[in-house]
């Protein structure tokens, strides 16, 4: 398996944080060699393309499905485990949180925990990109592809500045500012706060807050020793009690923190996502 890391053009960088690409072309549906790869909640959408075999994904608690070769994701609040049914190809653009709603024509809040077909909303040009992104001879030139096609579905030039701060504030803070809070420094009303936020982002500023301070427990963790203490960790992170933290870690990563100590070892996929990203960066975690 071969990863890379990219960053955008001067034109795309206000919405788009990273292009990150996984190929394997050596696997195929008979050897059975494909490895899945699991994807942690993180505030942040992302885009899919994939120019190899079909991937099926399986959301927390559900069966197995057939995922969009390119997909949409809205935000997520449980894990997702895809797996690859032969050779796997697929560039994943990280947005800005507020980036991905820049380039649609629906609120993504309506595509929470779930990735949508991007024919439905592009239409056939996606058939287009997708056999251009098979018959290019390089990575490089498929991220120009994605690059161009990205280009020409920008609705909107500009996010709203105030939810930009928002977003700012909420990870300066480890996602621990009230709403009430947040509103204020925005200079704006608590209910106009909220309207806005799930507009221009696509989830609730509480729901947001509560994944940034998720990602926050990894970076907690990372420094322990074998036997963490998790009550000092939940502090750290941001949580007002042990129990909050349980019950977050749970649900957004689909295991409790001491089986994920203990029992869970990180994925090279996931280890050199970590390698790239900026050392600060809200979404952490996202490949186990």
């Amino acid at each position: 398996m071969t990863n890379y890391f990219f960053k955008p053009s001067p034109f795309l960088a206000p919405f788009v944080e990273y292009y990150f690409v996984i190929e394997e072309f050596s696997a195929t549906p008979e050897s059975g060699s494909a490895e899945s790869v699991k994807v942690f909640p993180s505030p942040q959408c992302e885009m899919v393309f994939s120019y190899a075999d079909p991937v099926r994904e399986r959301w927390f608690d559900q069966s197995l499905a057939p995922s969009p070769g390119f997909a949409i994701g809205g935000y997520a609040t449980k894990p997702v485990e895809y797996l690859p049914e032969g050779a796997g190809g697929v560039i994943m653009v990280g947005f800005k949180p507020w980036g991905i709603q820049c380039f649609l024509d629906f609120e993504v809040k309506e595509i929470m925990n779930a990735n949508s077909d991007m024919s439905l909303h592009y239409g056939r040009e996606v058939l287009f990109v997708e056999e251009k992104l098979r018959e290019a001879g390089s990575v490089v030139e498929r991220i120009r592809i994605v690059e161009a096609f990205l280009a020409g579905k920008i609705r909107r030039h500009r996010a709203d500045p105030a939810m930009v701060h928002a977003v700012e504030l909420i990870a300066q803070s480890c996602g621990t500012l009230p709403v009430e809070q947040l509103a204020r420094r925005c200079f704006i009303s608590r209910r106009q706060f909220l309207r806005r936020f799930e507009a221009g982002i696509g989830i609730p500023p509480k729901t947001y807050s509560r994944i940034v301070r998720f990602q926050q427990v990894f970076s907690k963790m990372d420094g322990e020793e074998a036997a963490p203490d998790w009550g000092t960790i939940a502090y750290e992170a941001g949580y007002f009690d042990q129990a909050h933290f349980i019950n977050d870690f749970r649900e957004f990563s689909g295991y409790s923190p001491e089986q994920f100590q203990k029992g869970i070892s990180r994925s090279p996929v996931g280890r050199f996502f970590d390698e790239n990203v900026q050392p600060k960066a809200a979404y952490g975690k996202i490949y186990l």
